[in-house]
């Protein structure tokens, strides 16, 4: 499979990512009034994380559909090899410095992450509980949905969809209501996994219903539109609690809208610089998200020795130094070990698409 790689999705994933980095980083320009205004898009960056989820569940659902459309199989062996290949160079890399830095607690904080549970441990990196339920997913993905999917007819899986996105919807909500923990909500997977199912979903509509998705993306304003709206919504929620109850069904919303505005669109030429700075960006949005915090710890450890007494100065090396690493750690670790995948003639080629016209992009899935 060939198919021409979709820069759009790649600048809703530099969007995702430099959300995230708002959110943990934070921005302080030393202006009253500009932080003040800065501050609801700060404060709701977690939001990033969720365009993740429904873009991966979108990307990797659309991956195993295809497979299953075309050859009637689905190849789970080389699916795992490829998501291994994908994911655990980068983060190993980490864990290894980070169990270097902090001798036993590193490695207290490491072993959660190596099975994969972090999202259910304290003691860990708190950034890396959304890479176990995307692990959850593909193991989940690879089992599962092929079962249902070559067993039954198609409309099967659109119904088993639905059920998953309304069940995880209902159990959170119970969950809320009942007085479940703050960052359990936020973390586990059988609360979060509506966001993933909601990119599959759109995925199984790509697959076996593409005409729905052209005219459900013709009205791209509409979709822009509420995703805003949702975004802002969910900026306008004080409540930590109500942010991680009702809060993430209106921001799985938001972000499902941004993926079907944005699918198939043709940036216009006054937004290509941006969109070329947002998809660069997303091309390293794998190795920034897993390192960022620590590269933003370690800055705020110099500038404390440093005259650096601006806090837009400041702001801009933390930002700067972040992006830096993980283009070092893209060029010398990810791009390296994702090329392997590639070698193979018999391996699929999804993902190695032709650049886009507006700026070339990495393989990615």
């Amino acid at each position: 499979m060939d198919r021409r790689r979709e820069a759009t999705l790649d600048v809703m994933r530099g969007l995702a990512i430099l959300l995230v980095m708002f959110f943990h980083l934070r921005i302080d320009t030393g202006i009253a009034g500009i932080d003040r205004a800065l501050l609801p898009v700060v404060d709701a960056g977690w939001i990033g994380v969720d365009l993740f989820f429904v873009l991966s569940g979108f990307l990797v659902g659309r991956l195993v559909l295809q497979e299953i459309a075309t050859t009637g199989t689905f190849d789970r062996q080389r699916f795992l090899v490829r998501r291994i290949v994908r994911l655990w160079p980068v983060l190993f890399v980490y864990l290894a410095a980070m169990i270097l830095a902090g001798g036993a607690a590193g490695w207290q904080m490491a072993w959660p992450v190596l099975l994969h549970v972090q999202n259910y441990s304290r003691n860990v990196p708190s950034h890396l509980w959304s890479l176990a339920v995307e692990e959850h997913f593909y193991l989940a993905v690879a089992w599962l949905l092929p079962i249902v999917a070559i067993r039954y007819r198609a409309g099967m899986v659109a119904l088993a969809l639905v059920a998953l996105i309304g069940g995880v919807m209902a159990w959170r909500m119970t969950g809320w209501h009942g007085g479940v923990a703050i960052v359990d909500l936020q973390w586990q997977t059988q609360y979060r996994a509506d966001a993933i199912a909601i990119g599959v979903a759109l995925a199984w509509i790509a697959v076996h219903r593409p005409v729905w998705l052209m005219r459900l993306s013709a009205y791209r304003a509409a979709w822009f539109m509420v995703a805003v709206l949702g975004f802002a919504i969910v900026a306008g929620i004080d409540d930590w609690r109500d942010r991680f109850g009702p809060g993430l069904i209106v921001s799985d919303i938001a972000a499902a809208a941004l993926l079907v505005g944005l699918h198939g669109a043709v940036i216009p030429s006054f937004l290509a610089t941006p969109a070329r700075a947002l998809a660069a960006l997303g091309t390293l949005a794998y190795p920034l998200y897993i390192w960022h915090p620590s590269v933003a710890d370690a800055t705020d450890t110099l500038l404390r020795s440093w005259p650096v007494t601006m806090p837009f100065v400041a702001t801009a090396i933390r930002y700067g130094l972040a992006i830096g690493v993980a283009w070092l750690i893209a060029v010398g670790i990810e791009r390296p070990f994702m090329a392997l995948r590639h070698r193979r003639p018999d391996v699929e080629q999804t993902g190695n698409q032709q650049p886009s016209r507006f700026i070339a992009i990495e393989k990615h899935y």
